[in-house]
């Protein structure tokens, strides 16, 4: 979903002007090792979106970094949002859920940014 409205809380607005959203998992290949993770957030939708109706969790690697997450509850539409974590990767494989959302409205993120930590 694109909507090129300004957003508040970042010197980057196109990063925050997409989102991908209906989606429950996303997997990257990644070489063992350390990596840390940033998800992007900013609530862009045109439709009438309330505080509480997209709430849902996200795990990286099993484990559960945002629990019951609102971007609403942090503030207002148009706002963006990121979180970093850091996650050990043993698999080849990062994997990043999204699961208990409200049947509405589904999980969204507007960006994944993922560095290997040396």
């Amino acid at each position: 979903y694109r909507n090129a409205v300004a957003i508040s809380g970042t010197d980057d607005d196109p990063v925050y002007q997409s989102n991908r959203y209906g989606m429950s998992a996303y997997r990257f290949a990644a070489p063992n090792g350390r990596y840390q993770v940033t998800l992007h957030f900013a609530e862009i939708s045109s439709w009438s979106v309330r505080k509480g109706d997209r709430v849902f969790s996200v795990a990286l690697e099993g484990v559960r970094v945002l629990d019951r997450y609102d971007v609403l509850d942090a503030g207002t539409k148009y706002a963006a949002y990121s979180f970093e974590y850091e996650t050990e990767v043993s698999d080849g494989l990062l994997d990043i859920t999204f699961t208990g959302h409200t049947p509405d409205y589904a999980p969204m993120v507007s960006g994944i940014k993922v560095e290997r930590i040396p």
